[in-house]
């Protein structure tokens, strides 16, 4: 592994392998085993927005015929009887759970961000980012920014998933899933 993902850093001509996988979160020791240097972005958002964003996902994607999508739980072949908003929260709260438990060995190597933060200020958030681990911030970098267009969608679970199935799916964790709930401010 450490051979390949140096094979792509050196013909991309990039200084760091970069993998945006949530599956990942369930391999951090094994990662820490490959790249004992490497750097962590835990990038957090209120669980509803990401459950719903899921469950959308795998909806689409089992229309399409496109099979499983997301995190592969224990027990995953036998989920799919599941409501898929109910499979996207149990995949939330394993991995964050799993970062949680990460957290201390990783200690200043792994960088927590807000989707929400990141929405409202993209190149203060993301200056700050590639500061934590290592990265060189360029100022065509920053003029990418402008045109990626995030915006933070936090009412779309409200109109999608609904407050009372919010409420019923917050009892697979009530504690964890309390600390991901983001008030949108005034």
């Amino acid at each position: 592994y450490r051979t390949m993902a140096g094979k792509i850093v050196r013909l991309r001509g990039k200084p760091r392998f970069i993998a945006k996988y949530p599956r990942l979160s369930l391999r951090i020791p094994w990662l820490e085993q490959v790249f004992p240097d490497a750097r962590y972005i835990h990038v957090q958002r209120d669980w509803r927005a990401v459950v719903n964003s899921t469950r959308n996902r795998q909806v689409k994607r089992t229309g399409r015929d496109g099979g499983w999508f997301g995190i592969r739980l224990p027990g995953w072949r036998d989920a799919g009887d599941l409501p898929p908003e109910e499979i996207a929260t149990r995949q939330f709260v394993a991995a964050t759970r799993a970062i949680e438990a990460a957290a201390p060995a990783l200690g200043d190597r792994l960088t927590t961000v807000w989707y929400e933060d990141l929405c409202r200020d993209p190149v203060g958030v993301l200056r700050t980012t590639t500061a934590a681990v290592d990265l060189r911030w360029t100022d065509a970098f920053e003029q990418t920014i402008a045109g990626w267009g995030i915006r933070d969608r936090a009412d779309a679970w409200q109109e999608e998933l609904g407050a009372e199935r919010a409420d019923a799916l917050r009892q697979l964790d009530p504690e964890l899933l309390g600390r991901f709930e983001v008030t949108p401010s005034a």
